[in-house]
């Protein structure tokens, strides 16, 4: 169903002739991956209007040790047994692949992230996305990074680089 949503937004954005900026936190950078995979496959002329990708915290894969680490940070609270292994499912499947992304890609990542560690999501910058990569690790940030410490650098950081997407697609005179 989210991901219905999301290609639905998507769609409403490119009738309007608009450019888009897909960003993601956690789940939703997967989600985003997922469905720029949906669209390479089914219509890949469907991300021509895509200028920037914004990762937040997002894991590049789930392994044992993240499996500890949601136990963790949810501490019980989580969602349902089968939502998490829908989840694993998902982000385990993006990354069997490369992501077919051509626009370029900034990683926004906290330096002190219990549950997807910053050593972790370096593996986007190193050969897992073929597109540009750009990274801004925030210090003093944990996984929720519009709410923990450094909230603002990370808000910045994401707001000049969807400026510097905007511009870079700005017809030049």
């Amino acid at each position: 169903a989210i991901l219905d949503t999301l290609a639905q937004a998507i769609e409403a954005q490119r009738a309007l002739g608009r450019k888009t900026v897909l960003l993601g936190h956690s789940t939703g950078g997967s989600l985003c991956l997922a469905e720029i995979a949906r669209r390479a496959a089914a219509n890949p002329a469907s991300l021509q209007d895509l200028l920037l990708l914004v990762l937040c915290a997002t894991p590049p894969r789930i392994d044992a040790g993240y499996v500890t680490r949601w136990e963790a940070h949810t501490a019980g609270g989580g969602p349902p047994l089968e939502d998490v292994a829908a989840l694993v499912a998902l982000v385990n499947r993006i990354a069997r692949r490369r992501p077919p992304i051509s626009c370029p890609v900034l990683i926004v990542q906290g330096d002190m992230d219990g549950l997807v560690p910053a050593a972790e999501v370096a593996q986007w910058r190193d050969g897992r996305l073929a597109a540009p990569v750009r990274c801004v690790r925030v210090a003093g940030a944990g996984h929720g990074l519009f709410r923990d410490a450094g909230a603002d650098l990370a808000i910045d950081a994401i707001g000049r680089a969807i400026d510097d997407a905007l511009q870079r697609a700005e017809p030049t005179e």
